[in-house]
């Protein structure tokens, strides 16, 4: 990384409102200038990730920070606009070759048994709206409570499951089967 570069990231703003765009061999450098200098602390972090650093994004620690991925292996202005788009809206973009390796990987890991979480008819229903790809105000729209709650709502299973975002929320009740569960416990409304 550059010293312009760790310059101008001592320069951003500490707080969410900054989304930093970067690859996975600099995001190490990133998250200890942020850390060191307080800057830009609470930025989200879009990661551009091509197939073949599959291995070093496996090695990295994804933080509450990252907010999803693009595929570099092609990137254009038009993908990098979407999957802001996608962000601005509440969702998490992630090419569809990562998601799948994702799965793959955690299909293939031993399950750590451990009792299921207590959640709410109420979480449960915002549950199966957030693995079906709705963002909070949609949620909210669909449950018929305001965005606040649905955020609220939100972050509730994210404490409850143990999870740092909402792709991991989602993982998580796909591969444990809790989606199917909370399907069947919803009411016919979020559906």
């Amino acid at each position: 990384m550059t010293s312009d570069l760790d310059r101008q990231l001592r320069e951003l703003p500490a707080d969410s409102s900054t989304i930093l765009v970067t690859t996975v061999t600099d995001i190490a450098e990133v998250a200890r200038t942020t850390q060191e200098s307080g800057t830009a602390r609470n930025a989200r972090i879009l990661l551009l990730v091509a197939r073949n650093e599959l291995d070093a994004l496996h090695r990295i620690p994804v933080g509450p920070n990252v907010i999803g991925y693009v595929s570099r292996d092609a990137l254009t202005p038009a993908d990098l606009t979407d999957a802001l788009a996608q962000v601005a809206a509440g969702g998490v973009p992630m090419p569809p070759w990562l998601a799948e390796q994702l799965l793959s990987v955690w299909r293939t890991t031993p399950r750590t048994v451990r009792p299921a979480p207590r959640l709410t008819p109420r979480e449960q229903e915002a549950l199966v709206l957030l693995v079906d790809g709705f963002s909070n105000k949609q949620i909210g729209r669909r449950l018929n409570i305001s965005d606040h709650g649905a955020k609220r709502l939100v972050g509730n299973i994210l404490a409850k499951l143990d999870c740092p975002n909402r792709t991991s929320v989602a993982t998580l009740a796909l591969r444990d089967g809790l989606y199917d569960q909370c399907l069947q416990n919803a009411r016919p409304l979020t559906r």
